[in-house]
């Protein structure tokens, strides 16, 4: 599909230059240290680029084909399920607890 109307190389060098950003983003997280407060609120940032592109790129789709109903609450059912599942493994998940035990973490 012509999805922005780009050619193949133009989308592939602009698709580098993103993915390049997000390892530049990385290495300056990485180099800060930043504080529970800081890397939560980037976390929640990018749960929400996530959160942003299900909802207007992949739903838009959806509800182009999804013609029926049933079809519908389908789709929408397997995005909550997925919302769901992604939910459960971030719900337990604790890097270091507060205990102080790092359990293996090779980091002060």
């Amino acid at each position: 599909p012509a999805q922005g109307g780009l050619k193949p190389f133009m989308a592939l060098g602009l698709n580098f230059v993103s993915g390049f950003s997000v390892l530049f983003g990385v290495c300056i997280m990485l180099s800060a240290e930043p504080g529970n407060f800081s890397t939560g609120m980037m976390l929640a940032y990018g749960a929400g680029v996530y959160l942003e592109i299900a909802c207007t790129d992949c739903m838009s789709r959806v509800h182009e084909f999804a013609t029926t109903i049933p079809l519908r609450l389908a789709a929408f059912l397997l995005f909550c399920i997925g919302a769901v599942a992604i939910g459960l493994v971030l719900l337990d998940h604790e890097h270091c607890s507060a205990g102080g035990g790092h359990d293996g973490h090779n980091h002060p």
